[in-house]
């Protein structure tokens, strides 16, 4: 939760019975981020003062029978908490309501007579930070004569309940889509369908024959990134004395790879991620997809070299490319490399 607050726990299918309970034992146990317990309940509604953040509550029942504690493994918890006040508009006929047209009105009641009012939703629900949609709203509808001064008497209160709606569907803005180059030469793309298929068939090789695969493929498309990655992560779990030496060889090559595809080298391909995207321009927003990839070969690529290479100015050179790249220093994928870094600094 966002802030402290006092929170009332309920199970409305299990409160205020005791003795004539179908469970042998309930036990409730509220705890805070750092697993400390803040109280315990059992089947009365207890008030607990739950911190700032996430706070946990685990429920333990006890019965005999495994199927009826299984019907319960779904059982609605409800918490309740005061929040601050909000005021809900009151119109004198649905359409006025409908459009949100306020006006001040006044109309005295006899006794036993009626009229009724309308109450418009809340423009924003969201401005209610504490309420999702699906939770429940509780509040009272006062009525008076108008008095303000000390002698006023007590209005009369009537419970309003309000059902917090779903959020609004956003609309997405249009997203470009690519055309099909009809013009592309069949017989090379069926080159590409047989050689992305080896490419899938790799994961299920193992040791040489993966090996022997990668350098056969490799041998006809050198500048195929995808390929030279593969060979790159197969090093990366290879074992031997040479590992370490090929898989530095092989980021090497992903990285050339990656410069040949783009036309300039690496400076190129940082350049167009200086730039944004029109994303109605559909050649520009495949370019930014094949791009996105390649950016993805190059972080790998760094990433694998820096954490092969020994202490020493190669390390710091190869950790100082990666940085550039962008990856953040709190991203779990890269903690190892940083952890080295930081051991050799």
């Amino acid at each position: 939760q966002s802030e402290a607050a006092s929170v009332t726990v309920k199970m409305p299918a299990l409160n205020d019975y005791l003795y004539d309970s179908a469970l042998d034992s309930v036990l409730l146990q509220v705890f805070d981020s750092n697993k400390k317990q803040l109280g315990m309940g059992d089947v009365y509604p207890k008030s607990f003062d739950l911190p700032k953040g996430k706070n946990t509550i685990r429920v333990q029942l006890r019965q005999e029978s495994p199927e009826k504690l299984e019907r319960l493994s779904s059982m609605p918890l409800y918490l309740e908490t005061t929040i601050k006040t909000t005021n809900l508009d009151i119109y004198a006929t649905p359409p006025s309501a409908l459009i949100g047209q306020k006006s001040s009105w006044k109309q005295p009641l006899k006794v036993g007579e009626s009229r009724a009012i309308y109450v418009s939703i809340l423009d924003d629900p969201t401005s209610i930070k504490e309420a999702k949609p699906g939770d429940v709203l509780l509040g009272e509808l006062v009525l008076d004569n108008g008095d303000t001064t000390k002698n006023a008497q007590a209005g009369s209160k009537f419970p309003i309940v309000y059902l917090v709606p779903a959020e609004p569907i956003k609309k997405e803005a249009p997203k470009a889509t690519v055309p099909e180059d009809k013009d592309k030469d069949k017989e090379k793309a069926l080159e590409e369908a047989v050689r992305d298929l080896k490419i899938t068939w790799l994961a299920k090789l193992k040791d040489e024959p993966k090996a022997k695969m990668l350098e056969e493929m490799i041998a006809q498309e050198p500048g195929h990134v995808n390929l030279q990655v593969q060979r790159m992560r197969y090093w990366a779990a290879a074992k031997g004395e040479d590992a370490s030496e090929k898989l530095v060889a092989a980021a090497n090559a992903v990285l050339a790879a990656v410069g040949t595809a783009c036309g300039g080298g690496l400076n190129d391909l940082a350049a167009f991620f200086a730039l944004k995207v029109d994303p109605n321009d559909s050649k520009a927003v495949a370019k930014k997809k094949e791009n996105e990839k390649l950016k993805e070969a190059v972080v790998e690529a760094l990433f694998r070299k820096a954490l092969t290479l020994p202490a020493g100015s190669d390390f710091e050179a190869a950790y100082a490319e990666f940085k550039k790249w962008g990856p953040e220093t709190h991203d779990r994928r890269y903690i190892k490399l940083h952890l080295s870094q930081e051991c050799t600094a």
